[in-house]
């Protein structure tokens, strides 16, 4: 295995062609990919900046600029009760 898991991404693609790359679009997009997938994978950021046309440094920007984008899977927290 390559470390990369393949991602279905056909409800990515209805989310791309619904906001059609038009400016102001590229963080809700990015919110729906998250939504869809739990965090953004590398794939995920690819394969918006190659439909939407969006230059892939931009997308990284934003991604790492704001707080409520994840680049890796998230773990699930356990409480511990004492």
């Amino acid at each position: 295995m390559n470390g990369e898991e393949t991602l279905d991404l056909e409800s990515l693609n209805k989310v791309i062609d619904e906001f059609g790359g038009k400016p102001g679009t590229l963080i809700p997009m990015l919110q729906r990919a998250q939504e869809i997938y739990g965090y953004l994978p590398p794939e995920v950021l690819r394969h918006i900046s190659e439909k939407a046309g969006i230059p892939l440094s931009q997308i990284y920007g934003v991604v790492t600029f704001y707080a409520q984008f994840y680049l890796t899977r998230r773990g699930k927290m356990h409480h511990q009760t004492v």
